[in-house]
């Protein structure tokens, strides 16, 4: 007797923008820990200190790209397709507590329901991953303004930092006597 095959379909879920602010993100994650392994490491590289601050920069500058990449992603959560939008990616709307269970249930009895674009727990664990993608360019933009004085919080942070009589603009990283 001939088993029958399962009938397999193509799906175009993602559109283009959110294919490429996924492959952006990938690269720019994999730059900034790439160029942050290597400043973690400059002295045993024995890279000088303008080798650091060389480094530094074009760490803030993937950093940007990675912003920037967010924020497009962010703005199209409410003009992509079906899929890309908000109210697909993120958990909530009207049944979603019943779908979760729908959902772990099936899992655990061995039939796991398909999805067209994320399941139920998948929103969950996307949303985690968007808030830890916002830290991460929060906390890094304060970072380049801090360490580098670089937008947008570095004007503050020299005008923190300079004496009484220095030019916050003139303020260079790293500069002694400032």
């Amino acid at each position: 007797m001939k088993q029958m095959q399962p009938e397999y379909r193509t799906y175009r879920v993602w559109d283009a923008p959110t294919r490429w602010f996924h492959w952006i993100n990938v690269l720019a994650v994999l730059g900034l820990i790439g160029v942050g392994l290597v400043i973690l490491f400059n002295r045993d590289l024995g890279i000088s200190l303008d080798g650091k601050i060389t480094l530094k920069t074009i760490h803030v500058i993937i950093g940007y790209v990675f912003v920037l990449n967010l924020l497009w992603r962010l703005v199209w959560g409410f003009f992509g397709n079906a899929h890309a939008r908000w109210r697909a990616v993120l958990p909530g709307g009207p049944g979603y507590p019943r779908a979760v269970r729908a959902y772990a249930a099936a899992f655990v009895e061995g039939h796991p329901q398909a999805y067209v674009g994320h399941n139920p727990l998948g929103r969950l664990a996307v949303t985690v991953i968007f808030l830890l993608l916002v830290v991460l360019a929060a906390t890094g933009l304060v970072r380049a303004g801090t360490d580098l004085y670089y937008p947008p919080f570095g004007g503050f942070a020299a005008a923190f930092v300079a004496k009484p009589a220095v030019d916050p603009e003139t303020l260079a990283p790293y500069e002694v006597g400032s």
